[in-house]
């Protein structure tokens, strides 16, 4: 799929949860794009979470893997457990082609490191407002979670790649 053609999966996709056959199709693009098939980013393998959520205190979704967790919630700011999050489900398929077009000028590539000190690549969707982020664990990279984002953080974000493409680092690509 090409970056200009990415579009939301349904339009009916309700805030409250997916329907059964809803979350049959986001979950098996998420299994087609990073359990069944191998994907790449400058040469390293990206890899997932592959443990399962097993109640509610571990993620939203019950059975399905820990990085689809991720991919499709979001922290709430007042209960600090994660909910699902239409806009993040309906963008699934968004995640690996970005990652695959990563080079195409319409995404911004920087890096920075987390509050635990990991190195994150950022891949950045600024037209679409949308992030994929990867952590470096060697020899792979860890998709750790990809996401719509809003008005403030396109900011800080605008921000942290002007700083990251003026740095004179070994990083900077």
């Amino acid at each position: 799929m090409e970056l200009e053609e990415l579009e939301d999966l349904f339009e009916d996709l309700d805030a409250s949860a997916p329907s059964k056959e809803q979350l049959f199709r986001i979950y098996g693009i998420y299994l087609d794009d990073f359990v069944r098939n191998e994907v790449y980013f400058e040469g390293k393998k990206v890899v997932v979470n592959r443990d399962i959520v097993k109640d509610r205190r571990e993620g939203c979704f019950v059975g399905k893997q820990k990085t689809f967790d991720h991919l499709v919630t979001r922290k709430n700011c007042y209960t600090g457990k994660r909910q699902y999050d239409k806009d993040r489900a309906n963008k699934i398929h968004w995640v690996r082609t970005i990652i695959e077009c990563h080079e195409h000028s319409l995404i911004k590539r920087f890096e920075k490191n987390d509050a635990k000190g990991h190195n994150n690549i950022l891949l950045w969707y600024e037209e679409k407002k949308y992030i994929v982020i990867l952590r470096e664990e060697r020899p792979d990279l860890f998709l750790v979670t990809g996401y719509c984002v809003d008005d403030i953080e396109q900011g800080r974000f605008r921000s942290e790649y002007k700083a990251y493409k003026n740095k004179k680092t070994s990083l900077r690509k």
